[in-house]
């Protein structure tokens, strides 16, 4: 099958995909790959072009969810002078917590100003049992935790974005493609990724205070891990999150860093796929079928989003360790 097959309905498939994929730390761009090697889509006839295209649709969602936050470092680099340190806890984008949500602290818990009454069970500062920062369900810190400081936010998005650099190589590009069209490399990098959260979970059990904003250092090697996931099969968001927890970082806050760090990662990747179609021209596809793709995928990615943040709280990421190893494996032996 060639680009011209890429229906609508296919379309709509692989949008459900990478709005699932893209979140669960389970590879988006690997099981693209498999889903459109399966389907006979070529990734130099018009596969690898959707593959941005749906990505930018779970950007959106993103955007949308942590839009408080990226006010907040806004404010922070606009009004410098001001204190803005605390990082927003408002209700997120798309209502209130569902009812089945532990939260650890809310914010009927605080009065009117944001601080915790005397008589709350949930001092400010305090972690749960579990030793994980206080969030609520839109996994950003809740009032009731250690305020965050904005700039140092930004400072810590801006460094783990630094490796990525190393993406923009024509050689690196030609690399992730050619990876695309051999399943047992893929098969290989979803081992590496379940390695990765298994040990990230074991790490983060036995920290006592994790940290909400890695410091400088741990920033960069975030951004190394994210920079080792433009591979298909390592999950961007699996390998940063993991490295974020590894690092001493809790599971909410390393999945806000996570999932803010790849703003710039999509943009970038959706900035130079827009240029390349300009040079050299429209995959031989229908653009409709772009379109639905990209809906798709912010739909599903809004909902799975939700998900994820609901598991971490409960359950950490090791549910995913044993659905990769047993993937890994079945991708080896059939080939």
């Amino acid at each position: 099958m060639s680009a011209p097959d890429l229906s609508l309905g296919l379309a709509a498939l692989l949008g459900a995909l990478q709005g699932v994929a893209e979140f669960l730390p389970i590879s988006s761009s690997g099981h693209l790959a498999l889903a459109e090697r399966v389907a006979g889509l070529e990734a130099g006839a018009g596969g690898h072009s959707f593959n941005i295209v749906v990505h930018a649709g779970t950007l959106l969602a993103v955007l949308i969810h942590y839009r408080d936050d990226l006010l907040a470092i806004a404010r922070g680099v606009l009004r410098p002078g001001h204190a803005s340190k605390d990082m927003p806890d408002a209700p997120g984008a798309f209502g209130h917590a569902p009812p089945d949500i532990p939260l650890i602290a809310t914010r009927a818990a605080t009065d009117p100003a944001g601080h915790v009454p005397a008589d709350s069970p949930t001092p400010r500062g305090t972690t749960d049992p579990a030793g994980h920062v206080p969030a609520d369900s839109h996994g950003r810190a809740a009032s009731g935790s250690a305020p965050t400081d904005a700039r140092a936010l930004l400072l810590a998005l801006v460094l783990g974005t630094l490796p990525l650099a190393a993406a923009l190589a024509p050689p690196v590009e030609g690399l992730v493609i050619a990876a695309e069209h051999y399943p047992q490399a893929i098969g290989v990098c979803f081992l590496v990724t379940a390695a990765m959260l298994g040990f990230a979970e074991w790490r983060t059990r036995r920290q006592q205070r994790p940290q909400e904003v890695p410091r400088p250092l741990q920033a960069l090697l975030i951004g190394l891990a994210q920079l080792v996931a433009i591979l298909p099969g390592i999950s961007r968001s699996g390998s940063t999150i993991a490295a974020a927890m590894a690092l001493g970082l809790g599971r909410l806050p390393a999945a806000r860093f996570s999932f803010l760090l790849a703003i710039p990662a999509i943009l970038g990747a959706s900035l130079k796929e827009a240029i390349g179609l300009m040079k050299h021209g429209l995959p031989a596809a229908d653009p409709l079928a772009f379109i639905v793709g990209f809906l798709v995928s912010f739909v599903v990615g809004v909902a799975t989003l939700r998900v994820l943040l609901v598991l971490l709280v409960r359950v950490g990421v090791l549910p995913f360790v044993p659905y990769l190893v047993v993937l890994g494996l079945a991708v080896l032996a059939l080939g």
